[in-house]
């Protein structure tokens, strides 16, 4: 008469766990369903120093670089020589803020979001300058 399972209308739930009942050609089984856990966890893990200050470098490494690069296009190339010094200030706080997140991922029982994102904005401005250096170069 019935084939497969069915599921009836029929379910009580209780906090956390919640009861369903099933039917299957007369027979009731009873299967236990897990919700959705609605508690807080509290943790004494803190996020890395380190890794906010190399967060922290790698921002100001884009946006230092984003606006020699806007201005430079708006200057058509005849840029001033105190970019070119940025740049290489860029270059030194990408190593830094690469330095600073490897050294906060050693760091035990910590929180890593920041250490992972400052080394991936890092390395994100550090491939930003090789590539302006090689069209400088070779294009």
């Amino acid at each position: 008469m019935f084939s497969g399972w069915t599921k009836m209308p029929i379910s009580i739930f209780r906090s956390a766990v919640g009861l369903c009942i099933f039917a299957r050609q007369g027979e009731w089984m009873q299967g236990v369903i897990m919700s959705k856990k609605n508690s807080y966890m509290f943790t004494n893990k803190q996020h890395t120093q380190k890794g906010i200050m190399s967060t922290i470098l790698g921002v100001i490494s884009l946006v230092t670089l984003a606006y020699a690069i806007i201005m430079s296009y708006l200057k058509a190339g005849n840029i001033p020589r105190q970019y070119g010094a940025a740049a290489m200030l860029v270059m030194l706080f990408a190593f830094v803020g690469i330095l600073l997140g490897v050294l906060s991922k050693t760091e035990k029982d910590k929180f890593y979001f920041f250490a992972y994102l400052g080394i991936t904005l890092n390395v994100l401005a550090l491939v930003v300058i090789s590539v302006i250096l090689y069209a400088g170069a070779y294009l």
